[in-house]
């Protein structure tokens, strides 16, 4: 880790990124057989790309922006960043939930085979009839014209080959 000290682009950054070896050397003294391979990458990389930016980091937030730092690095770089009482610095960046989107009604895509089917059974039960039996209901949604796009089927060579052999 003193081996691997870099030159900081930004004067401002020197000492967070002090602060990111000191931890990373607390982490590899913590652990008996050393820190894993994967975890020593994001270290690298959460030290490196602050020592290479040219911009101050001044908050958890400018931190954040940085490539290669996630939430785990945030959490673990919270002690440098003094936040003030009240706020929620890094509970706002590290709990970024996902907007839920409400459920959506199916519609079938215009002119698709699921539409005319779709419509050719709202036509049947608005005409008054409960059910339409398979056949009548085929012949009812080819007839309607709905369907530009009829649904093709054709047998790869893999298929070919099975049958074949099955036959």
């Amino acid at each position: 880790m003193e081996g691997q000290r870099r030159l900081v682009a930004c004067l401002e950054n020197e000492e967070l990124a002090v602060y990111i070896l000191k931890k990373w050397e607390e982490m590899a003294e913590q652990r008996p057989k050393g820190i894993t391979e994967s975890i020593e990458m994001t270290l690298s990389k959460a030290y490196s790309n602050p020592c290479a930016s040219k911009t101050p980091i001044k908050t958890l937030k400018d931190f954040s922006r940085i490539k290669g730092v996630g939430k785990w690095i945030l959490k673990l770089m919270q002690g440098f960043f003094e936040t003030a009482p009240g706020s929620s610095g890094l509970e706002d960046l590290t709990k970024k939930s996902k907007k839920t989107k409400g459920t959506k009604r199916y519609m079938p895509q215009k002119n698709s085979v699921a539409y005319a089917l779709l419509i050719t059974l709202y036509r049947g039960t608005t005409n008054g009839s409960e059910f339409m039996h398979k056949q009548e209901f085929i012949n009812a949604a080819e007839a309607s014209g709905l369907s530009r796009v009829p649904i093709a089927y054709m047998l790869t060579q893999e298929g070919q080959e099975a049958a074949m052999n099955a036959s």
